[in-house]
């Protein structure tokens, strides 16, 4: 079984590159997924957690992600923990507070640099 999926030659809209392989040699953005992929995996608050989305401004995205009581968002069981993920896309440096009460942790203000992210074990 399984599912079968068509992709079209026509660019994507307003993106001509959609869908596009990584550039040879581009080592810093393969680096860059390989970092996110290996967090993901090394955590269960990071992979199965509940989740919460908040944009503190239009360039910045915060992600808090945790697990209570011993059960992830499947209900399946897992360690506690909670992490939350800047994002900040925008080329100056950004100030969050984010609000992590979901998780037990009450509110964490900071700074991230322009076009970065992190991931901050709560």
């Amino acid at each position: 079984n399984g599912s079968y999926c068509y992709y079209t030659p026509v660019g994507g809209v307003g993106d001509p590159f959609n869908r596009g392989p990584f550039k040879l040699g581009d080592r810093d953005l393969h680096d860059c997924y390989a970092s996110l992929a290996a967090a993901r995996n090394a955590s269960a608050a990071l992979s199965t957690g509940f989740a919460r989305f908040m944009a503190d401004s239009p360039d910045l995205l915060l992600i808090l992600r945790w697990i209570e009581d011993g059960k992830d968002a499947l209900g399946l069981p897992a360690e506690d923990g909670a992490y939350l993920t800047v994002i900040n896309r925008a080329s100056a440096p950004a100030y969050y507070t984010a609000d992590c009460t979901a998780a037990g942790k009450g509110y964490l203000s900071g700074s991230i640099g322009p076009c970065t992210w992190d991931i901050i074990k709560l």
